[in-house]
């Protein structure tokens, strides 16, 4: 199969890695898997201005209940040919019972078993996790990948968010990162900080090629320690802080992480060209990180709330770029299967594809609103209502009708069947709405063939909904090397520093 890169795949990452991933094709992984019992995640919805709008929405819940999806996976794995995997799987579900934290290791044991599989034999994987169940999925790594390739573990701190007061505040995350083996690929130059060279207490100096350093005499050996080589970040990582409320970068996304800790681990492990995945993208970090520092990139999601919110951020970011979205629909065909086998999902597509935003079927708001502002005057929205059904009837505009008020002046129903000629007239005699001399109907029905082909709400001075991410200026930024390492020394100097990995730090 041929690896397509640069683009967004909307579904289960499970069937997505299986169906488009190939063996060994990727250099770098890195997933965030969600988990934390009993609670909802939510993406909130910024108005242009910055400020939060009312409506939120569940973008996905936990579902790691014991039930025939987790069966079903430890049965995969129980009785699939990795069974040093198989074992401990099963020992941990006999050990802890059937409950949220076995259905979600059972879940993350056939994706990591996929993604061992994809991953390139120079290759890392970084698994984020948190305490809820990163030590279990510890064991569940070495299981699938081998304890002697355990590489690290990134213990990253930060100072930002609440501060508990019956116990000690949580304030860091565990990141592992593995590879196939000891030799994972790993670019010391791509994140080394500058070395301070108080902190050796040695004097600084010169070389005969001009390079300034410092050295250390043990066992009458000499090591030398150069300045411009710099040194590696500890493996506890105190200077990138979490995002705060009001970061320019935050999406309103709840666990969205820094862009600068996702720069440093996809600059580690991989340089421009290589392949980055994420098979749990959320609000698209890594792949913003990997397509900023020019390396290929693929990000997976299992909802179309995910996908419409990294397409947006993308094109902000890199203005001109082109975003694929492989498996959401592009033709009637399409939208009728994903409207019979996930009629939330249909929704939440049909309300980003008008470039508004889903609250989620609750409420007065129906299922989606759409900003817009008067000429000279306030804000106001228009409502949307996403109908899937085969059939339809009168009763829907009635329902359009019923969710207008002062603020929200203009409704927009849209039927994935035709609607009735009575219906068009029903919406016709609900009359206009005037916007400083302009003329607007109150009402506007349309279908889904219709916003296929391109056709949208006609409102006044329509606004965005999502928060903005920054434009970036340099695609493909990367990190400056110190001269030796881009060739500002003679080769014979720089073969003698190579040659002697073990001395020269």
């Amino acid at each position: 199969m041929e690896l397509k890169t640069n683009v967004l795949y909307y579904g289960d990452n499970l069937d997505i890695l299986r169906k488009y991933l190939p063996d060994e094709s990727i250099d770098l992984i890195y997933l965030d898997p969600p988990f934390n019992s009993n609670r909802s995640y939510n993406v909130l919805f910024r108005e242009s201005s910055g400020a939060g709008s009312e409506a939120q929405i569940e973008a996905f819940e936990d579902t790691w209940q014991w039930g025939p999806t987790a069966q079903g996976a430890y049965e995969e794995v129980v009785m699939g040919p990795r069974q040093r995997v198989a074992r401990m799987l099963q020992a941990m579900v006999e050990g802890l019972g059937h409950n949220d934290v076995t259905a979600y290791l059972s879940m993350m044991a056939v994706r990591l078993v996929e993604l061992h599989r994809v991953l390139k034999p120079t290759g890392s994987l970084y698994l984020h996790c948190d305490p809820t169940a990163g030590h279990y999925l510890k064991v569940l790594m070495d299981a699938v990948f081998g304890a002697s390739n355990f590489l690290n573990e990134i213990v990253w701190c930060y100072d930002t968010g609440g501060r508990a007061t019956g116990s000690f505040p949580r304030k860091h995350d565990i990141i592992l990162r593995y590879g196939l083996t000891k030799h994972a690929a790993f670019y010391y130059d791509n994140v080394a900080l500058p070395r301070d060279p108080s902190t050796m207490h040695e004097v600084v100096l010169t070389d005969e090629h001009g390079r300034k350093y410092q050295r250390n005499i043990k066992g009458g050996r000499e090591y030398r320690y150069y300045l411009d080589r710099g040194v590696l970040p500890n493996d506890w990582w105190s200077d990138i802080q979490a995002l705060n409320p009001a970061a320019k970068e935050r999406l309103g996304y709840p666990t969205q992480k820094p862009l600068a800790l996702l720069e440093r681990i996809v600059s580690a492990s991989s340089n421009p060209g290589d392949v980055v995945l994420d098979p749990f993208c959320g609000c698209g970090t890594a792949v913003h990180a990997a397509h900023k520092l020019g390396r290929r990139w693929i990000g997976v999601d299992i909802t179309p709330l995910a996908t419409g919110l990294i397409r947006r951020r993308m094109q902000k970011a890199f203005p001109g770029i082109e975003i694929q979205v492989v498996g959401e629909p592009v033709d009637l065909a399409g939208a009728q299967e994903l409207a019979s086998t996930k009629p939330r999902h249909f929704e939440y597509w049909v309300v980003d594809k008008l470039d508004a935003h889903p609250t989620g079927g609750k409420g007065p708001d129906l299922d989606g609103v759409k900003p817009f502002k008067e000429f000279g005057g306030k804000p106001k929205r228009a409502v949307i209502s996403v109908k899937g059904t085969k059939s339809v009837n009168p009763e829907m505009i009635r329902e359009v009708l019923g969710a207008l008020g002062p603020d929200k002046p203009i409704g927009i129903l849209v039927t994935l069947a035709e609607p009735t000629k009575g219906m068009v007239a029903q919406a016709a005699a609900a009359g206009f709405y005037d916007s400083s001399g302009q003329k607007y109907q109150r009402v506007q029905v349309m279908t889904v063939r219709e916003i296929l082909s391109g056709k949208r709400a006609s409102l006044p001075c329509p606004a965005s909904p999502f928060a903005n991410a920054p434009t970036e200026r340099e695609k493909g930024k990367q990190p400056k090397l110190p001269r030796w390492a881009a060739g500002g020394f003679p080769k014979a100097a720089l073969e003698k520093e190579k040659g002697e990995q073990g001395r020269f730090q």
